[in-house]
């Protein structure tokens, strides 16, 4: 719930960014509000038994214990939504080859695997 799925591989991830950038920043963004919501469901916790301590604690204060649910709700719609971006693009990844496929704005089929097409930045020239 508050962790998204990892990448399968680096062709399964460029292949989305290239497919749908809009989705593939969602996913980002999603990743980010799950681990706001790992700290907050830490953290309420800790900030609640302190109000305890300090006397500034009341009964009205346990909803703040729902925050971090709420939070991560949002982040899986967000990685759900980024997922159905790729999807109307027809965002096809083959687990055996590792290759990514996806329809782009005019019809023409593309695919992406890491190493072959990489060129432009996924590796550097560092020997």
């Amino acid at each position: 719930m508050f962790i998204n799925p990892m990448w399968d591989h680096e062709s399964q991830r460029i292949g989305k960014q290239r497919c749908t950038p809009n989705g593939y920043t969602l996913h980002g963004i999603s990743d980010l509000i799950g681990f706001i919501a790992i700290i907050c469901l830490f953290g309420i916790p800790f900030y609640l038994v302190y109000a305890g301590i300090r006397g500034h604690f009341t009964w009205g204060m346990l909803w703040l214990l729902a925050v971090p649910f709420v939070i991560a709700i949002v982040g899986n719609i967000m990685h759900s939504y980024s997922w159905h971006l790729a999807k109307k693009r027809q965002f096809k990844y083959d687990y055996e080859k590792c290759v990514s496929t996806w329809v782009d704005e005019s019809g023409n089929q593309q695919s992406y695997k890491y190493g072959v097409d990489a060129g432009k930045s996924d590796h550097s020239d560092v020997k």
